[in-house]
C-alpha cells in the first residue's frame, strides 16, 4: 500500500467506509498499525449503510465522519479546519 511507505505522510484522507477490496475499517487498522500518528488524520464517509459492527467501530473512533449526502460547503469546512488554508497540491502525498 502506497500510502504506508514510510517516507509517505498526508494531510488527510477522505475515507469511504464501503469499498470493493478493502473497508475503510481495514484501512484504519492497516495505519494504525504502520503510522499510528497519522491514524487521526482519516475522516470516514458513510452512507449510512453499516453493519453493527461497523457502527460501534466508527463510534469509538475520535476520528471525524462525513455522512453522505454531504453538501460540498461541508466538505470545505472540513478542509479548512484540518488543513488550513494551504494550495491544492499541498493535499497531496508529501513524496509527490
Amino acid at each position: 500500500m502506497h500510502i504506508l511507505a514510510p517516507d509517505t505522510t498526508w494531510d488527510l484522507v477522505l475515507c469511504d467506509v464501503m469499498m470493493p477490496v478493502m473497508n475503510g475499517l481495514e484501512l484504519y487498522r492497516h495505519v494504525r498499525e504502520a503510522k499510528p500518528q497519522l491514524a487521526a488524520d482519516i475522516v470516514f464517509i458513510s452512507g449510512g449503510a453499516t453493519t453493527h459492527e461497523t457502527h460501534a467501530f466508527l463510534a469509538a473512533l475520535p476520528n471525524v465522519q462525513l455522512q453522505k449526502p454531504f453538501r460540498v460547503e461541508q466538505l470545505l469546512e472540513l478542509l479548512d479546519e484540518r488543513v488550513g488554508q494551504k494550495s491544492p497540491s499541498a493535499l497531496l502525498p508529501k513524496d509527490r
